[in-house]
């Protein structure tokens, strides 16, 4: 018997639209700083952490609103 792989297309999230994605990066980018003006993070720690967010949600915000149908 052969069996067929049928790949799941993902759901589209109409919370996750452009300007709400631009709202998160703003959020992300001014947060770091106010963190490590209270001490919460050091200048070596938050680039990890800026580098790391930049990753996550570049490529999870980016699979989760683009679609893998053809044409």
């Amino acid at each position: 018997m052969t069996s067929y792989y049928i790949p799941r297309q993902p759901k589209e999230n109409p919370d996750m639209n452009e300007p709400t994605r631009a709202w998160i990066y703003r959020i992300l980018v001014a947060a770091v700083p106010v963190l490590i003006a209270y001490g919460v993070l050091d200048e070596a720690t938050a680039a990890v952490w800026v580098g790391l967010a930049a990753a996550v949600l570049g490529i999870g915000l980016a699979v989760g609103n683009t679609s893998t149908k053809a044409g």
